[in-house]
């Protein structure tokens, strides 16, 4: 049996922002292997799907909700891109050594690049200086391939899971203010308040 989690995107922007957000979700999920997993036993697929309903609340003026969602999303991909690069430490520094590479300058590089390049604008391109060395030992570029790759999936794991404590935790408020509104008898509604209350 799979389970399905869809990340809904909200596409119907005066900017098209929501196209950009939705084809940059789709191809992290891609690219870090989550859009097809299996946790436990279960199989779970991860699909990013684009709609207008989100839209009613800039409508109604109500809010920027949506737009709150991806701002903490990006956010903390970028927020906690130093500790999942410090998490691939210990088994970069042992497959660096394995190939007889000094570890210390070359983990600190990549830690520094992996950061930079989670809060560059656009994630695909090397920001200067985090080429990988040509002529080196082909284990070298697959102990930083390895690692970037691991270290994307546990990023993009932690700030989803946030993101979704995020959500449930507006959607608890919303549901503790609606209850904190005064109570009014169905008949009552649309009526004026009479003067004194």
């Amino acid at each position: 049996m799979s389970n399905d989690r869809r990340l809904f995107v909200c596409v119907k922007q005066k900017t098209g922002v929501g196209e950009d957000v939705a084809k940059a979700l789709k191809k992290e999920l891609t690219t870090q292997g989550l859009k097809n997993q299996v946790l436990d036993g279960e199989k779970w697929r991860t699909q990013v799907q684009t709609c207008t309903c989100l839209d009613l609340c800039r409508h109604c003026k109500k809010g920027p909700g949506a737009a709150l969602i991806g701002i903490a999303l990006f956010g903390l991909l970028g927020g906690h891109a130093a500790a999942a690069a410090r998490d691939e430490r210990p088994a970069l520094t042992r497959a660096l050594t394995a190939a007889g590479v000094p570890a210390g300058p070359a983990v600190v590089q990549f830690e520094t690049c992996f950061v930079r390049r989670s809060k560059a604008p656009d994630p695909n391109a090397t920001p200067a200086g985090c080429q990988i060395p040509a002529g080196g030992p082909r284990a070298v570029g697959a102990a930083f391939v390895r690692a970037a790759t691991s270290a994307r999936a546990h990023n993009f794991l932690y700030s989803i899971e946030r993101t979704l404590l995020f959500e449930v935790l507006v959607f608890g408020a919303a549901v503790l203010l609606v209850r904190a509104l005064p109570k009014v008898a169905p008949g009552q509604l649309g009526q004026p308040t009479p003067a004194g209350e």
